[in-house]
């Protein structure tokens, strides 16, 4: 399959929701690079301490 895009242009992109796995490209790609990131409030985390061994 051979696809053209001659005269892509974009001017806007209006994303509404992000799902846990997605990508978005527009246009040819010779190089694409993966990265991630957490949005995660630092309240939201829980942190137990470990149990006291008495061995």
């Amino acid at each position: 399959m051979e696809v053209h895009n001659w005269e892509l242009k974009v001017c806007q992109i209006d994303i509404g929701t992000v799902s846990a796995s997605s990508s978005l490209i527009i246009g040819d790609s010779q190089h694409i690079q993966l990265y991630g990131y957490f949005d995660t409030p630092p309240d939201s985390y829980v942190v137990l301490n470990s149990p006291n061994r008495d061995d």
